[in-house]
């Protein structure tokens, strides 16, 4: 149905019910998310039932409970901060080849816009919240400021700037894409609750489309719905990005079982801790309580000795150890404990690649939605900008393709020496080595300001006094 005729359906709750309809995949459960993310409520910490507290008999026919041992790891976070680190660890790359003055101009208000909103650190928030609800959005919205400026860095005042906020599942939004039947989004709408200047808590069904803002109150469990409003774009300001699940889901069950593993051991490790005497035979005499030399005396029949747990159970071990090599390999989760990798005495650059791989393999994977997230994203910023600054040809024009750079420890001098050697050999240009290297904050900057400094050089030369 289009959202223009279903708009006018009297019954706003029907309304609302089928613009939530169309999501393409049942909602995550959040609470589920939450509680395998906090590590205070694993099933080893509140499920009494699992893991029951132990019963001690302190006289005959009665008994009180001892708390016992109960152990819980952040596997979840370990899965989802490393993903995030590797995927978002170094910037995004613009890549452009700006044509003309207002190109460039156009291509430097985006990179300003990226500065001013930081989206070097708003990327591993945007992933860290796709990771761990399994979808994700974020808000483009246009916002006045006080003072007009050169916002933009190309002599250009304005008063208006560029902003975005991130729409989480784990913050209280339940994200509605509304996809038609060839699976485009046609529009996006965001439940949430808020307190009103009342202090009362007001439900809260905002909608946009590539045209307007449509918002819905509900007062007393009745949506009432406002008069649409234009947001004065042509797209929809919502990126949305959506993931089959939580990260750690195939690996989750190994995580229960190891807590669980860790919690019986600790309890046996606690038994065997206080040392337990065997005795024989009957014993003539105690040592008297405190003294250092102590000696017990028995007869010729007697005995006693400590009774010692000689080793742990082999099979616990290849347990735990089974189970933690299978939550790392399957969730692409690279080791790089320092135990793991204190045995390598040197690193090369090709040997890091190789222990990062499976961590830049898990990237590549994701790349099937980021990629597309990340170019919808740059398309809406220089929608924005385009109308701020007047440049709406150029915004369309000009053709910018957001790049992931995997993270990875840089052996320097190998890549640089591999670098320069591509360059000289003229395999590669001098621009896209800058970018490779990843030591300029602006590259473009930095190309130009090499080929001045060539250029000056070679003057020098041109001029320099030869011997007669």
């Amino acid at each position: 149905m289009d959202i223009v005729e279903l708009l006018k359906i009297e019954d706003k709750n029907k309304v609302v019910e089928a613009l939530k309809s169309r999501r393409g995949k049942p909602e995550p459960d959040i609470a589920k998310s939450k509680s395998q993310w906090k590590v205070q409520e694993h099933a080893t910490i509140t499920d009494f039932v699992k893991l029951p507290n132990r019963a001690v008999e302190v006289e005959e026919g009665k008994t009180k409970k001892i708390e016992v041992n109960r152990i819980a790891f952040p596997f979840q976070k370990k899965i989802v901060n490393t993903a995030v680190s590797f995927a978002f660890g170094l910037p995004v790359i613009l890549n452009a080849d700006p044509q003309g003055d207002t190109q460039m101009k156009m291509f430097n208000a985006l990179t300003r816009n990226v500065e001013d909103n930081r989206l070097d650190s708003f990327n591993r928030k945007m992933y860290r919240e796709l990771l761990r609800s399994s979808e994700v959005a974020e808000l483009w919205y246009i916002k006045p400021v006080k003072e007009p400026g050169d916002y933009y860095g190309i002599d250009q005042q304005v008063s208006r700037k560029v902003k975005v906020s991130l729409l989480s599942p784990y913050a209280g939004d339940r994200l509605y894409p509304f996809f038609d039947e060839y699976g485009e989004m046609i529009a996006f709408s965001r439940l949430y609750k808020f307190l009103n200047n009342e202090g009362t808590e007001t439900e809260q069904f905002d909608v946009y489309t590539d045209t307007y803002i449509i918002r819905f109150k509900n007062e007393a469990n009745s949506w009432k719905m406002e008069d649409p409003k234009r947001h004065g774009f042509s797209k929809i300001p919502v990126i949305f990005g959506s993931i089959e699940d939580f990260d750690w889901v195939d690996v989750q069950i190994a995580i229960d079982r190891i807590e669980f593993l860790f919690s019986k051991f600790a309890e046996t490790n606690d038994y065997h801790a206080s040392p337990t005497v065997f005795v024989k035979g009957k014993i003539l005499s105690m040592p008297e309580k405190g003294d250092s030399g102590k000696v017990l005396e028995g007869d010729e029949n007697g005995d006693a000795k400590y009774l010692s747990w000689d080793r742990a159970p082999e099979s616990v071990k290849l347990e735990i150890d089974s189970l933690l090599r299978f939550i790392y390999g399957f969730t692409q989760t690279p080791d790089i404990s320092f135990d793991s990798i204190k045995g390598i005495s040197s690193i090369s650059g090709v040997a890091l690649e190789m222990l990062f791989t499976d961590a830049h393999l898990k990237v590549q994977e994701k790349k099937e939605v980021l990629d597309e997230y990340l170019s919808r994203r740059v398309s809406v910023q220089k929608h924005l900008l385009g109308g701020i600054l007047g440049m709406e040809k150029e915004a369309i024009s000009l053709d910018v393709t957001p790049e992931i750079i995997p993270f990875k420890i840089n052996d320097d001098s190998t890549l640089v020496q591999n670098l320069a050697t591509a360059v000289g050999g003229g395999f590669m240009s001098i621009k896209t080595a800058i970018k490779i290297l990843n030591w300029a904050k602006k590259p473009e900057e930095e190309f130009l300001q090499i080929l001045e400094e060539v250029k000056r050089k070679n003057s020098f030369e041109l001029f320099e006094p030869t011997d007669s």
